[in-house]
């Protein structure tokens, strides 16, 4: 799973799959580096360390995420790993070869500002989607639709368990859907927090299904919280539970998600999104 490599000049590394896109190389760093008056490139999202831009290109879409981070810790870390775009590249190309859904990586692209100082591009092809939290908050669609997306959501994320890779970022922000008629298809998006593991023990699952089940409710709060409501998320537990071959009680593992998902919201100071929702208030304590 070796990626190509082009040295561009002293400071700058080109890292890329199959081919080498030369044009669209030169493209990004142009735009990147403020020197690109094109009205088809855009800051998209924005946050400590990181910037999304959008790039319409030769007939596509392209997404760019920079890395560039300044803390001490982030500085000595990559002293002695590959730069955050590589390893999303390489993550990427990880997830395809087990057949998971995932944005198509097309470069990685590394600047060297002095010893202790690497920013990093990673370039992915447009899934021509939009993020799950996006989709459940503004689109209309059918009671049965909705319950289709949470049961494939449910596969899916087992299916992310069983290839064991574990998602430290559980939330459905980092979640992709779209359409192709009236068929969907899920995909990942954002695989910065995503580890391949040797095993995921039972616990380590239910400590993430618990991060996870917590972002679904932070994740749409300000969007219209009862776009996903408390028997969506049973409806997703018993879907999920129900591809594990799993001795226990299934009414009691989910009440013991419930009471530890309110106990992490209020550990966010989001004891508001408890309080609202009469059915997890039931756990609030």
């Amino acid at each position: 799973m070796r990626l190509n490599k082009k040295i561009r000049d002293n400071k700058t590394k080109v890292y890329y799959d199959d081919e080498l896109k030369n044009n669209l190389v030169e493209k990004v760093l142009s735009c990147v580096n403020g020197q690109c008056s094109d009205d088809n490139f855009s800051l998209i999202d924005k946050s400590t360390g990181r910037r999304v831009f959008k790039l319409e290109f030769g007939n596509k879409s392209y997404y760019i995420k920079k890395y560039s981070y300044r803390k001490v810790s982030k500085r000595i870390k990559n002293l002695f790993r590959p730069s955050e775009a590589f390893r999303a590249f390489k993550k990427c190309k990880q997830l395809l070869a087990a057949e998971v859904s995932v944005v198509k990586p097309v470069l990685a692209i590394t600047y060297r500002h002095d010893i202790w100082t690497v920013d990093s591009l990673f370039i992915t092809e447009d899934f021509q989607g939009m993020n799950l939290r996006d989709y459940l908050a503004y689109e209309d669609y059918s009671l049965e639709l909705k319950r289709e997306i949470i049961k494939r959501l449910a596969e899916f994320w087992f299916e992310l368990y069983q290839l064991k890779f574990l998602n430290g970022d559980p939330n459905i922000v980092n979640i992709l859907i779209r359409f192709n008629q009236e068929k969907f298809e899920l995909g990942l998006v954002d695989v910065d927090n995503i580890k391949k593991l040797p095993f995921i023990p039972w616990k380590m699952v239910i400590k993430n299904l618990i991060k996870f089940t917590a972002h679904t409710y932070s994740n749409l709060d300000g969007f219209g919280r009862d776009k996903l409501d408390y028997e969506d998320r049973m409806l997703f537990f018993k879907e999920f539970f129900s591809y594990f071959n799993h001795q226990e009680d299934i009414d009691e593992l989910i009440d013991y998600i419930n009471q530890k998902t309110v106990e992490k919201l209020i550990d966010w100071d989001k004891k508001e999104l408890i309080i609202s929702d009469k059915k997890l208030s039931d756990f609030y304590i």
